[in-house]
């Protein structure tokens, strides 16, 4: 099935206008494969079938957002870069020794492993004042199909071997089917999730939460984004951070040219900033 360059360009252009997520011509091919299956699951003719169902508001509402969750890219592990998770205990060590409550904002936290893992950072610390912490975890995404997933915390066990090890999966997760006919899968465990709260949230639409938050992890999020809205999502975070609160970006991405409101913080294995204060 073929997919013409207008064709691809309006789905690129519809896409970045939806979630920020950019792509540009040297990376159509990436959308091809996504707008056929779209095609084929909604039973149309071809693409640009497709392409007329989105501009006469043909779709319904459910088919939009299947639509918009296709673009996105939702690749992740549990401990994805275990240096990163060293450097945010650091920082939660930092954090803990001037109070007792801990306000974590996952951004972008695809099926769930990112907020689990920080969870397992947290209780399985070493430094009493980070394990004993009042904390609450705050996990977001803008695709309602990973979020569904993530908040029922079931895994594969090719999922849960990602990054996490055997003594951490038996202790904070229970396996629910062991067959030799059907593959394993493993829920979270209620002491591993009674503290995390899953919600959809577009970063590029205004949204401010009740409470501010200590530490922001927004990682491998930017880098899809173009420079206007970096800025928008940068000033979404600063919004909702604590004054000196902390933000975590993804390894391949940096706030020079984006913002002045933060500074840099050296800290090993990780792109830490930290909110300056007014």
């Amino acid at each position: 099935m073929e997919v013409s360059v207008e064709c691809l360009r309006f789905f690129a252009a519809l896409i970045e206008s939806e979630t920020g997520i950019v792509y540009s011509e040297p990376n159509y091919y990436q959308l091809i494969p996504r707008i056929v299956e779209l095609t084929q699951t909604f039973a149309l003719s071809g693409p640009d079938e497709l392409r007329r169902s989105v501009e006469e508001h043909l779709l319904t509402p459910e088919q939009r957002h299947h639509l918009i969750d296709a673009a996105t890219n939702n690749e992740t592990s549990f401990f994805r870069d275990r240096k990163v998770f060293e450097a945010i205990h650091e920082v939660m060590t930092t954090i803990t020794s001037e109070k007792d409550t801990l306000k974590i904002w996952s951004a972008a936290c695809s099926t769930g492993q990112e907020s689990y893992s920080l969870a397992m950072t947290l209780l399985e610390s070493k430094n009493e004042k980070v394990k004993r912490s009042i904390y609450s975890i705050l996990a977001s995404d803008i695709s309602e199909r990973v979020l569904a997933k993530a908040t029922k915390g079931h895994y594969t066990e090719l999922e849960i071997d990602r990054g996490l090890e055997s003594s951490l999966r038996s202790k904070y997760f229970e396996q629910l089917t062991q067959s030799q006919n059907l593959a394993s899968t493993w829920r979270a465990k209620k002491v591993l999730s009674e503290h995390i709260h899953f919600k959809k949230i577009n970063l590029l639409e205004r949204w401010t939460h009740s409470s501010k938050f200590d530490i922001v992890l927004c990682r491998n999020v930017l880098i899809y984004q173009n420079v206007e809205n970096k800025r928008k999502v940068i000033q979404r975070i600063f919004d909702n951070l604590e004054p000196s609160g902390y933000l975590i970006l993804g390894g391949a991405e940096s706030l020079s040219g984006i913002s002045e409101d933060f500074e840099h913080v050296p800290v090993a294995g990780a792109v830490v900033y930290r909110k300056l204060s007014a």
